[in-house]
């Protein structure tokens, strides 16, 4: 397994899972891969810094790090 850090931004999207209406949601964007870093068994954590951005701690294999995320 390899470690990468990014600094990556925050996405709007929707949450529909709050009943018979719509909530907006901030997202990070690496949220994005998450099915492709779990894929080989990697994981992610995030730390939201000021300006809408967040520092993001990647594990996973070489061929996510190297040529997806």
């Amino acid at each position: 397994m390899t470690t990468a850090w990014y600094i990556c931004p925050y996405k709007r999207g929707a949450n529909t899972n709050s009943g018979d209406f719509i909530m907006p949601v901030l997202y990070c964007t690496m949220y994005d891969y998450t099915e492709m870093i779990r894929s080989v068994g990697g994981h992610w954590v995030e730390t939201e810094v000021l300006g809408n951005r967040a520092i993001v701690k990647v594990r996973a294999g070489e061929e996510i790090i190297d040529n997806k995320v």
